[in-house]
C-alpha cells in the first residue's frame, strides 16, 4: 500500500511540475516523499490493531476530507494544461484520475508516518536451464504478435539499400556490413525459393533475427542465474520481463537493421567475459579463447565502429586477465587480423565497395558547417577568404544554412557527396589544416556543433521518439506491408508504446542518455569494488566512445547493444564475487 501511495504521489508531482517521466530529475522527488512517509506526521495504526480509537477515527476522517478537497482543487487548477497534451478522451480522463489520486496520496504521506518496509529475500534459486528456456519462450511469445502485425518485417531506407544489393539492383557495398547483407541474402533467397514471394524472403530473415535475439537475451539471463546469489535472484524474472514486455525490444526484433544482430553479439560477448571473470575456478580454457576470437571477429564485422571499439578494448582485456595476458593478446590479435583480412583483401577480391571518406567525417563536417551557419547569422566572426575558397572546392555553400540540422549530420554529408568528396581523401592534409585553423578561430561554434550533435547521448532532457517506426518503405522489389494480425492490436500497440511516455520510473527505460550514463556509472562502480568484472562493460564503453567520435546522429538504435547488456551489467555490480585473489 505504501509503495502505491509513493508511486501515485510521484506521478502527480511530475504532472504538476511538467517534468517528463523519462527525465531522471523526476526521481529526485522520491527523496522528500520517503522522508515525509517515514519521519513526519502521526503514526499509522498498528498492523494488528483491530479497532481504531475515537481520536484515530476522527483524524482519519479529517485527513481524508482535506485530501479529497486538495486533490479536487488541483484537478480544477491543472486540468486545462494536462488535457491539452492528449486528444484521446481516455488518456485525458486517466491523466486527471492519476492527478487526483496522487494529490490524495501526497496529503496522506505528509500527515502520517509509516513504518519502514522490509522486503523479503527471493525465496529460492532459479536454475540456469530454467532461466534460459523460460526467457527464450517468454520473449518469443511476447514478440510474435509484433511480427504478425508487421509482417514481413519493418523495412526502412537502410534495409532497402541492403535488399537492393541482394537482388542485384545496386552494387555490393560495406557501407552496411556486408556479412549482415550476406545473411539477409541467404534468408531472402531461401524464402523466395520456398514460397515464391519477396515478402516470404524478408519474413524468413525476420524470424531468424527474432530467434537469434531471443537466444542471446536468454543466454544473458542464464549467466545471471549462474553468478547471482540466491537472495538476488529476483533480478532474473525482472530482467526477463524487461526483454519481453518493454515494447521497443519487440519492435526492434522485427526491424531489418544491422544494429539488432550486433546487439545480440554484444550480449554474448558480455556474457562470455562475465563467465571468464567469475566462473573459471580452474583457469580459462582453450574453448574460452576460441569463443573470444569468434565473438570479437563478429563484433568487428557487424558494425564499422565495432572494429575500432574492439581494438580499443583489447588492452583492457589483456590488463584484466593478468595470469593469461599472452593468450588474451593472441586471441584479440587473431580476431582483429581475421576481421581486417575480411574487410580488406577479401572484399577487394570480390569487388565490394568500402564506405566513402565522408561517412567517417560526420563530426568535422558538421562543425565546419556550423561555423558557416553562425558566420552567416552574425554570431561569430566571418570565415577568412582562403578557408572559404578551400571549402567551396568541395561543397556548394549556398544551401548549408537551409540544410544544416544541429542534431543530424546526414544533410551536410549528402551535400558534400553532391560536390567533390574525392578531394577529402586525395588531399587530407589540406583539409586537416583547414579544420584545425577553424577550430582555433571559431572554437565556440565547434563546441556547440559537437554538443548539439551528441546531445542525445549526454543530455537526459533530450527525449527521442523510440520504436515508432513501422511498415515497409516504398520500393521496387514487390515488398509491401501485409499484416497477419490487425484490428484491436493496432490500438494495443499504440497504448503499449505510449506507456513509456506516461509512467514514471518506467519512462527512464525510454531515455537514451540514461543507458549511456548507466554504462559509465557501472564501470566506475565495478572499479571501486575492485572486481575483475570491471572489464565486462569495457567493449560497450569503447563502442560508446566511437559514437562520440564519429556518429552522424545520436540515435537510440546505435546504443541498443548497451540497452540489452544493462541487466547483466547490473548483475555484475550486485554479485558478491569477482574480486581477484
Amino acid at each position: 500500500m505504501l509503495l502505491i501511495l509513493l508511486y501515485t504521489a510521484l506521478w502527480a508531482l511530475l504532472l504538476i511540475t511538467g517534468i517528463d517521466v523519462r527525465h531522471p530529475a523526476g526521481l529526485l522527488f522520491l527523496i522528500p516523499l520517503c522522508y515525509l512517509a517515514f519521519h513526519t506526521g502521526w503514526p499509522v495504526p498498528a498492523p494488528g490493531q483491530k479497532e481504531l480509537s475515537r481520536p484515530q477515527r476522527l483524524r482519519m476522517i479529517a485527513v481524508s476530507a482535506a485530501a479529497a478537497v486538495f486533490a479536487s482543487l488541483c484537478v480544477i487548477c491543472f486540468r486545462p494544461r494536462l488535457t491539452a497534451r492528449y486528444t484521446s478522451a481516455l488518456f485525458q480522463t486517466l491523466n486527471l484520475s492519476v492527478l487526483w489520486c496522487g494529490c490524495l496520496s501526497l496529503v496522506i504521506l505528509c500527515l502520517f508516518r509509516f513504518p519502514k518496509p522490509r522486503f523479503p529475500d527471493f525465496p529460492r534459486r532459479i536454475a540456469p536451464r530454467t532461466a534460459f528456456f523460460g526467457t527464450l519462450l517468454l520473449c518469443l511469445l511476447a514478440w510474435m504478435p509484433m511480427f504478425l502485425f508487421e509482417y514481413p518485417g519493418i523495412v526502412s531506407a537502410d534495409s532497402l539499400v541492403q535488399l537492393e544489393q541482394i537482388t542485384g539492383l545496386s552494387p555490393w557495398s560495406n557501407h552496411h556490413p556486408v556479412i549482415h547483407t550476406f545473411l539477409m541474402g541467404v534468408c531472402y533467397r531461401t524464402g523466395v525459393l520456398l514460397f515464391g514471394t519477396s515478402n516470404a524472403g524478408v519474413a524468413c530473415y525476420t524470424l531468424l533475427q527474432m530467434m537469434f535475439l531471443s537466444v542471446c537475451c536468454a543466454a544473458s539471463i542464464r549467466m545471471l542465474a549462474l553468478i547471482l546469489p540466491p537472495e538476488r535472484h529476483w533480478l532474473i524474472p525482472a530482467s526477463a520481463l524487461f526483454f519481453a514486455i518493454v515494447p521497443f525490444h519487440a519492435v526492434f526484433s522485427v526491424i531489418l537493421w544491422k544494429d539488432i544482430p550486433f546487439a545480440g553479439i554484444m550480449l554474448l560477448l558480455t556474457a562470455h567475459l562475465t563467465g571468464m571473470c567469475l566462473l573459471r575456478p580452474r583457469g580459462i580454457t582453450l574453448r574460452d579463447y576460441f569463443i573470444l576470437v569468434f565473438l570479437g571477429c563478429c563484433m568487428c564485422l557487424f558494425r564499422t565502429n565495432g572494429f575500432f571499439a574492439f581494438l580499443a578494448s583489447a588492452p583492457f582485456l589483456i590488463l584484466a586477465f593478468s595470469g593469461y595476458r599472452k593468450q588474451i593478446f593472441l586471441s584479440c590479435l587473431g580476431a582483429l587480423l581475421i576481421a581486417a583480412f575480411a574487410r580488406g583483401p577479401m572484399m577487394n577480391t570480390f569487388g565490394i565497395q568500402q564506405p566513402d571518406t565522408v561517412e567517417s567525417l560526420s563530426v568535422p563536417l558538421q562543425q565546419i558547417a556550423r561555423v558557416l551557419v553562425d558566420a552567416e547569422a552574425g554570431s561569430c566572426p566571418p570565415v577568412d577568404t582562403a578557408s572559404m575558397q578551400l571549402i567551396e572546392e568541395v561543397i556548394d555553400t549556398t544551401y548549408i544554412s537551409a540544410l544544416y540540422a544541429p542534431d543530424f549530420a546526414d544533410n551536410i554529408k549528402e551535400l558534400v557527396r553532391a560536390g567533390r568528396p574525392e578531394l577529402l581523401s586525395l588531399q587530407p592534409g589540406r583539409f586537416l589544416r583547414l579544420w584545425l585553423h577553424l577550430l582555433r578561430t571559431h572554437p565556440g561554434s565547434y563546441i556547440r556543433a559537437y554538443l548539439d550533435l551528441m546531445r542525445g547521448y549526454w543530455d537526459p532532457g533530450d527525449l527521442q521518439q523510440i520504436a515508432w517506426i513501422d511498415g515497409v518503405i516504398d520500393n521496387r522489389l514487390g515488398l509491401f506491408h501485409s499484416p497477419l494480425l490487425s484490428g484491436p492490436y493496432v490500438r494495443i500497440k499504440e497504448i503499449w508504446l505510449k506507456l513509456g511516455e506516461t509512467l514514471p520510473v518506467y519512462g527512464l527505460l525510454w531515455n537514451t542518455a540514461f543507458y549511456c550514463w548507466s554504462t559509465v556509472i557501472i564501470t566506475v562502480v565495478l572499479l571501486c569494488q575492485r572486481k575483475r568484472t570491471w572489464v565486462v562493460p569495457i567493449p560497450g564503453l569503447m563502442l560508446l566512445a566511437t559514437l562520440y567520435i564519429a556518429t552522424p546522429v545520436a540515435s537510440f538504435r546505435y546504443i541498443y547493444c548497451l540497452v540489452c547488456c544493462m541487466p547483466l551489467l547490473t548483475g555484475c555490480c550486485i554479485d558478491k564475487r569477482g574480486t581477484p585473489a
